[in-house]
């Protein structure tokens, strides 16, 4: 009985070492993107498959999140362009929606495939190139003097989540 507990014990100290350790390495991995730390803290944290992660698998984690939020928005704009009376607006929102299709179909797929292989110089570009894409929705808006879009706020989340995401993937190269 001594003997089991003993192993108990051993096992308990090992089990909280190793969760320390995770817990520093996703610190030390939110550190490297400064203005995003606390966002970056959130979304891995959030993410079960972190507990486990090595950097690497830190930066799968954040794609996914990427491509959820990418998902998530695209329905939204939809809805969106199916209550909209203004056709100019609807016309914005689905060139926004081609956007993020793009990044979802095309460069985040591509950002995944890069990492499965090792290219993370491919993916972190990608990740920019996702940011570039929301950026340029966001101000499509403003062309017609029409100012913020009204889906300003995601676009604010999928922009930060892009640039977060690739500077944790620059700091794996």
């Amino acid at each position: 009985m001594k003997s089991l507990f003993l192993l108990f014990i051993i096992l308990s100290i090992f089990l909280a070492a190793r969760i320390e350790a995770d817990k520093r390495l996703i610190h030390r991995t939110c550190k490297k993107a400064e203005a995003y730390y606390t966002l970056c803290v959130k979304t891995i944290e959030a993410d079960p498959r972190s507990k486990t992660a090595d950097a690497a698998g830190l930066a799968v984690v954040v794609v996914d999140k990427v491509k959820s939020q990418v998902t998530e928005t695209i329905g939204i704009v939809k809805e969106l362009m199916a209550i909209t009376s203004d056709p100019v607006e609807r016309q914005f929102l689905s060139g926004c929606v081609w956007r993020y299709n793009a990044v979802l179909n095309a460069i985040l797929l591509g950002s995944i495939e890069a990492m499965k292989k090792g290219d993370y110089a491919f993916a972190r570009d990608a990740l920019k190139e996702a940011a570039f894409e929301v950026q340029t929705c966001e101000k499509s808006f403003a062309i017609v003097g029409s100012g913020q879009s009204p889906i300003a706020a995601l676009n604010q989340v999928l922009n930060d989540l892009s640039v977060m995401t690739a500077t944790i993937i620059d700091a794996i190269i």
